[in-house]
């Protein structure tokens, strides 16, 4: 079946430094995702982004608004104007191409008292000073539009362009608790009077939560051109650096709550921390550093994202601890998104500096780590060296909670060996830790492993009320990764259990879960799964394509197992199509 891959507003991530970077990543993940498909792209401008190789190079110019339409427009926002200026706003709605954005910024300075001879004036004026520096065709017209606008804020009160300005900072929009807590560090006298002349020229809008929100064109521009002081800068990152520190660390019964309060704001604290960052000279400070490793961390629970990460590490080299901290969450997120090697490289570094600095506990959670990516790229002897290793340290140190986690690691490489009386062991007498040390979500694991055992030796129903005992847990708790896992496994059971339909839902959740995160792992084992259940259906030519999905992916992240896996599923395959046909 063909798949449409659409790209909305592209511009900057195709255009931006490292165009290049983001062309190869984009290629890639769709390559992974689909094997190939049509990709549409929408983006500001005619140009279409430089080094791309386009089997279609015929660019589909999308037209603005007609003339009878603009007019209709600029007159349901100013209403009729009178008979000597009607020839003046005919040609300033001329001038803008009938361009949306530009007609309704027009229209309200008009329907705010403006006069349009005024407004002719100047826009020329604004327009002329454009073409003279970088011209970019009918763009100027917004931004033309967006300047007029911004010179009608009033002269004698600073506070409606530095309100702007701070919202353009936020590309999610300013929440009305962050609107309040700047209303008193900055000072301002009357924000929400601040607010009504900037809403009232149609440079923001207010949402139906109190959210002031700003189109990208008004945003992108204002943000270039209308940078907010220092101290107003400053004030915000207070705020969200405060924000930063309440992202929840671990899968609790308080994450579900913490999770919901933060998510609304990761946008805004991507952008912020990234142009922090990127933007000033100065060492990151420590507020940067710490808000910076609390959002990534948090991020792995969520959609695991390296980009502060590897924007902050090359500037606190000279941070060692600091430093050695951000490579170990670095390595998490690495190894989430089944990038092994990447992870054993910052775990690496990140132990080093650890050892250097005689933090035998954080040297041993690098240990711990690196042993998890040796079982999953199929090196079981270094898994078990690391991880006996990091358990020796913890032993001695009297960290029973950290000693069970490398028990419930080795358990994983005894499954992954086909020993299943030694995992088997291992997961029940762990669990029992973490049930006395009340970590529900590391018992549902255990739980679930114990599960997927019982699925390999054919107890169906044993298995069953395992993996549903640990789902119901892990969804109590929010935590999506282990649902998807869990999911997948269990759909697995129901298909052995001929019981289709349910087996397909658990399948299609763990792998939009799976998508929704970048886990190639999670989105193969979804489709592989789903592969058997059309097989058993007698759907050959389909779970022929979702097993040759399912396996381009595991050799994308040089899952070996899994690949031998598929090949045995295409003997199977073989086998039961050859006995369907006869």
């Amino acid at each position: 079946m063909p798949v449409v891959v659409t790209l909305f507003g592209a511009k900057h991530h195709l255009r931006r430094s490292g165009g290049h970077q983001s062309h190869s990543v984009t290629r890639h993940v769709i390559w992974a995702l689909f094997g190939w498909a049509y990709l549409i792209i929408t983006c500001r401008g005619a140009d279409l982004p430089p080094d791309v190789e386009w089997a279609n190079r015929d660019a589909v110019v999308l037209s603005t608004l007609s003339p009878a339409a603009a007019l209709a427009t600029f007159t349901d926002i100013a209403g009729n104007v009178p008979a000597p200026d009607q020839p003046v706003r005919d040609a300033l709605l001329k001038e803008v191409d009938y361009m949306p954005l530009a007609v309704t910024l027009l229209a309200r300075l008009v329907s705010r008292g403006k006069q349009l001879r005024d407004l002719d004036r100047r826009w020329n004026s604004v327009h002329t000073g454009m073409l003279r520096t970088q011209p970019n065709g009918r763009l100027d017209n917004v931004d033309a539009s967006v300047q007029l606008s911004i010179a009608y804020l009033p002269s004698d009160d600073p506070a409606p362009l530095q309100l702007l300005s701070l919202c353009a900072q936020l590309p999610d929009g300013m929440r009305l608790p962050v609107r309040n807590e700047l209303e008193g560090l900055c000072g301002f006298r009357d924000i929400d009077g601040a607010l009504d002349v900037i809403q009232g020229l149609a440079l923001v809008y207010v949402t139906d939560d109190d959210t002031i929100r700003m189109l990208s064109p008004i945003r992108l521009y204002v943000l270039e051109k209308h940078r907010p002081s220092a101290a107003h800068r400053a004030y915000l990152l207070e705020i969200y650096y405060e924000i930063a520190r309440h992202a929840p660390r671990d899968i609790d019964p308080q994450f579900p709550g913490a999770r919901d309060r933060i998510l609304p704001e990761l946008s805004n604290l991507d952008a912020l921390l990234l142009s922090e960052i990127q933007n000033f000279d100065e060492p990151p400070s420590t507020d940067l550093i710490k808000a910076v490793n609390a959002v990534s961390r948090f991020s792995w629970h969520h959609v695991p994202n390296e980009r502060l990460l590897m924007a902050l590490i090359p500037r606190i080299e000279h941070l060692p601890t600091y430093l050695a901290y951000s490579l170990w969450i670095l390595a998490d997120i690495h190894w989430r998104r089944n990038a092994y090697d990447l992870s054993l490289e910052a775990s690496t570094r990140a132990r080093s500096l650890y050892q250097s600095l005689r933090q035998r506990s954080d040297a041993a959670d690098c240990d711990q780590q690196m042993g998890n990516v040796h079982r999953l790229k199929g090196n079981y002897p270094e898994a078990i060296a690391s991880l006996s290793a990091a358990r020796e340290t913890f032993y001695e140190l009297d960290r029973e909670l950290d000693v069970a986690y490398c028990d419930r690691e080795l358990a994983l490489v005894f499954y992954d060996q086909q020993n299943y009386d030694h995992a088997a062991d291992l997961f029940t007498s762990t669990r029992e830790v973490f049930l006395r040390l009340n970590e529900p979500v590391a018992a549902a694991d255990c739980q679930e492993m114990l599960g997927d055992i019982h699925r390999m030796r054919g107890d169906y129903q044993a298995a069953e009320r395992q993996l549903e005992s640990a789902l119901q847990t892990y969804t109590s708790l929010g935590s999506i990764f282990d649902i998807a896992s869990c999911s997948c496994v269990l759909g697995d059971v129901y298909r052995s259990q001929q019981r289709f339909d349910a087996a397909l839902e658990h399948l299609q959740v763990a792998y939009d879960i799976g998508q929704k995160q970048g886990d190639t792992l999670r989105i193969a084992n979804a489709l592989q799964f789903r592969s058997y259940v059309h097989r058993d259906q007698g759907q050959f030519a389909l779970a022929r394509q979702l097993l040759v999905d399912a396996q381009r992916l595991y050799e994308s992240i040089g899952d070996t197992g899994d690949v031998e896996l598929c090949a045995e599923g295409f003997v199977e395959l073989d086998g039961d199509e050859k006995v369907g046909n006869m």
